[in-house]
């Protein structure tokens, strides 16, 4: 397979960005973010072409995902739509809706300042747009949780947070214009009343070029407020929440970002954005760095849905080597038949030796040293061990940010970040568990208290129907009652009016 000629030229010693061919079958796994998967609405046998739709939601945090080649609908699950490429298949591609072509001398402020924030969120949202740093959070739903305020802060993330990967740095090289157009769409559909770029010291240079070039294709407005943060080069300021402490200039954790008026967006997200809204082209693919056995990294432009065993085939003369989807520090491994999502910002094909026997933990606290947010892990893990979900959150659980560097300082070999993972994601099923028995329970007394109301009103009805019947035996009683005491009255009205009796014999009578 011939990919030299789809090579960019890059002024870095970073590899270049490779666009990859569209493969004979990919396999689209509907739910590529955080959130549910949205609604199917092709069938087995439609013909689509590229950036065509094949899922279809308007709540937020259902992602609609879209065709990353033209093709044939092969097979629909639950979990994935497959598409296979035709011998002479179409070429065409598909695309949301598009913005007419840039007429000579106007700029992204002309152009899009007049959109209002829900027509922002529509047409985010109808480009399958997510944080493509690695949270895959949608957009959409992130400028959403603003309501209708500005955001105080808008962060660019341009530092990579695992020191393996560098698809990041090889798009400054490639787009570094398209990223800026992105950030100026992103401050407009914010309205951010401060834009950060943040980088890390090694790519100071280019984050000047990006810092002038935004300048030069933003408002007046966003250019007085927006500023470049360089960050020292070190393993793991790109984490969002350290990146923005550093920015910010106090500590935030990761709750308190969400909870507040702070957006982040990583530089691959920003190039999505202005592709999607400017020239119409949905989230059908990506840019991850390829690492191979032999530790050659590459930059590949991927189609989302590529079978990993294509890049394995290509890169490996094996094919038993093991497929890590993430950076050296947080990459986690994946099985043969895994695919590249919007997720995939990297990928490692590797041959692992022979693991490491896990130890109990000795208490030698290296661990907690290690910890870039303060955290203790050796307590995290004497409460995982035991589910002990109160202790977790009293320990601060949610603000892990999976960095593994505490995984790296245990003498014992725990897979701390790993046991973590599955602590939270359980700690939230937990909190779910327990927000929806609360929710059934109130309802189940909002219940209760409706038939108790009602079984008082019909009550209340029926003592009034027994009242209004029992009204005329009443009153002919009260009736009859009178009748009987006027003739009473008159009774003794008329004993007392008649004349005393006539006595007509007198005493001589008496007497013989």
């Amino acid at each position: 397979m011939d990919t030299t000629a789809h090579v960019h030229d890059s002024p870095s010693r970073t590899p270049p960005v490779i666009d990859w061919p569209a493969p004979e079958r990919v396999c689209i796994p509907l739910r590529q973010h955080q959130g549910k998967a949205a609604a199917v609405i092709v069938t087995i046998g439609q013909a689509v072409n590229q950036g065509q739709l094949l899922t279809h939601s308007d709540n937020l945090f259902e992602v609609p995902v879209h065709a990353s080649i033209s093709g044939i609908v092969d097979t629909i699950t639950a979990q994935q739509i497959t598409l296979r490429q035709t011998p002479n298949g179409d070429a065409q591609t598909g695309s949301i809706t598009r913005q007419s072509q840039q007429p000579q001398g106007t700029t992204i402020t002309t152009l899009y300042n007049g959109w209002s924030r829900s027509e922002y969120l529509q047409r985010i949202h109808n480009a399958g747009l997510v944080g493509l740093g690695g949270s895959c959070y949608p957009v959409a739903a992130k400028i959403n949780k603003l309501g209708d305020k500005p955001a105080d802060t808008l962060l660019i993330n341009a530092a990579e947070c695992d020191p393996s990967i560098c698809c990041d740095e090889a798009l400054l090289n490639h787009s570094i214009d398209e990223i800026a157009m992105g950030i100026c769409l992103a401050q407009h559909a914010t309205q951010a009343k401060k834009t950060i770029i943040g980088i890390e010291s090694d790519k100071s240079a280019l984050g000047q070029l990006l810092l002038t070039s935004v300048l030069n294709c933003c408002a007046q407005q966003f250019a007085a407020h927006t500023e470049l943060q360089v960050v020292p080069a070190s393993y793991p300021n790109g984490a969002e929440s350290l990146l923005m402490s550093h920015c910010v200039g106090r500590t935030l954790t990761p709750t308190d970002i969400h909870e507040s008026q702070l957006i982040t967006f990583n530089i691959n997200t920003c190039y999505s954005l202005s592709q999607a809204l400017i020239l119409g082209n949905p989230c059908t693919h990506r840019i991850a760095t390829i690492i191979d056995s032999q530790h050659n990294r590459f930059n590949l432009r991927l189609p989302l849905g590529t079978p990993i065993s294509d890049l394995i085939a290509y890169y490996e003369q094996r094919r038993d080597c093991t497929i890590v989807v993430g950076g050296e520090m947080m990459g986690t491994e994946v099985g043969l038949d895994a695919v590249v999502t919007k997720a995939s910002n990297c990928i490692q094909l590797k041959y692992v030796k022979t693991q490491p026997t896990v130890r109990p933990c000795v208490r030698c606290s290296l661990c907690v040293d290690a910890c870039p947010v303060s955290l203790k892990p050796q307590l995290l893990l004497s409460a995982a061990s035991t589910a002990n979900y109160t202790n977790l959150q009293t320990l601060n659980l949610q603000n892990c940010i999976e960095c593994t560097c505490c995984d790296r300082a245990c003498p014992s070999h725990i897979p701390l970040a790993g046991i973590f993972a599955k602590s939270k994601e359980q700690m939230r099923q937990d909190t779910h568990a327990r927000q929806m028995a609360n929710l059934a329970k109130a309802r189940y007394e909002k219940r209760q208290a409706r038939l108790e109301n009602s079984k008082q009103r019909e009550f209340k009805k029926l003592d009034k129907k027994q009242s209004n019947l029992n009204q005329p035996e009443k009153a002919g009683q009260q009736a009859k009652r009178k009748l009987v005491e006027e003739a009473l009255q008159r009774a003794r009205d008329k004993k007392k009016n008649q004349p005393p009796a006539n006595n007509n014999t007198s005493p001589a009578d008496g007497q013989s």
